[in-house]
């Protein structure tokens, strides 16, 4: 009638190393596991992102009839010289073909990037968040000390990034749009507000008038919606072409220097998890259970 209460399996003394220590090393091979991951589906995930918002930049061109903005713009890019519409409608398809990567493509692309692109300390580190949390889950002597080769090799790549790495620099696409300060400073009545929402509407009301004053045609006796509406289509016009003219390169990442908080982290996090695994494990802890093992 009654069920038996589920008996609870218990492990010899010793079997596993302090909770500390277990917690610090399967979190370290999670993060191991996030960041090969991350790095395998870059073809995968990464170009079809930037292929996505390629295509946005062309469909902003080119328009369409699902609304009557798209209609409008369909309108402007018919407006335009037929070579011109021509060389815009071939990109897109050649963007639409990109898409239809096969699998095998892809795949040999992440194995590029792993066995060829990543920063060799990178990939150092990346072995060595995967070997040595499990030689300490297995209880290997030399773990403890190989814990200490994380935070150095860590410095290592945080020195050889910070010093040697490439300055990210925006794509010709996105040096377009103006900085934040410039719309302040010419296209702003009042000083921007310390509210969020009132500083969206001043700043959207900003971008309109940037986009008017400097991309549409100055027509006296056109509608203030019209030359909106031309001005940005103005602008993407010009945005996509500087983004046609762009190839992109999905392994230029790799040569970039990371965000100096990204190292930060990077360097307190496996300084932290050494000093939790020596505090948590005795040297002669691992090699007197290994050694009774063994005479067992």
């Amino acid at each position: 009638m009654f069920k038996n209460p589920k008996k609870t399996k218990r492990f010899p003394e010793g079997t596993f190393i302090a909770t500390p220590a277990r917690i610090a090393a399967i979190l370290q091979l999670c993060i191991a596991f996030t960041v090969l991951l991350s790095n395998i589906g870059l073809p995968f995930m990464g170009e079809a992102y930037q292929n996505r918002s390629q295509k946005i930049a062309y469909q902003s061109v080119i328009g369409g009839s699902d609304c009557e903005t798209a209609k409008r713009t369909f309108e402007y890019f018919q407006s335009l010289p037929i070579t011109t519409q021509k060389q815009i409608l071939e990109g897109y398809h050649n963007l639409n073909s990109r898409q239809n990567k096969g699998f095998m493509e892809k795949a040999q692309a992440s194995l590029s990037i792993i066995l060829l692109h990543l920063p060799p300390f990178k990939m150092a580190w990346l072995c060595l968040s995967f070997i040595v949390p499990i030689m300490l889950l297995k209880k290997v002597p030399s773990g403890r000390m190989c814990s200490l080769l994380l935070p150095l090799v860590t410095l290592i790549h945080c020195i050889d990034g910070l010093y040697y790495g490439k300055t990210p620099e925006l794509s010709p696409g996105d040096k377009l749009y103006p900085q934040e300060d410039y719309l302040v400073e010419h296209y702003m009545d009042s000083p921007i507000s310390t509210n969020v929402l009132t500083q969206h509407s001043q700043l959207k009301e900003a971008w309109n008038r940037y986009l008017i004053s400097e991309w549409a045609p100055q027509v006296e006796s056109i509608d203030s919606d019209d030359l909106l509406e031309k001005g940005q289509f103005a602008f993407n016009l010009e945005r996509l072409r500087a983004i046609q003219s762009t190839e992109v390169d999905l392994f230029a990442q790799f040569t970039e220097r990371e965000p100096l908080p990204y190292y930060m982290i990077y360097l307190i996090w496996n300084t932290l998890f050494a000093i939790v695994i020596f505090r948590s494990i005795e040297p002669e802890t691992i090699e007197f259970t290994n050694l009774s093992r063994n005479i067992n």
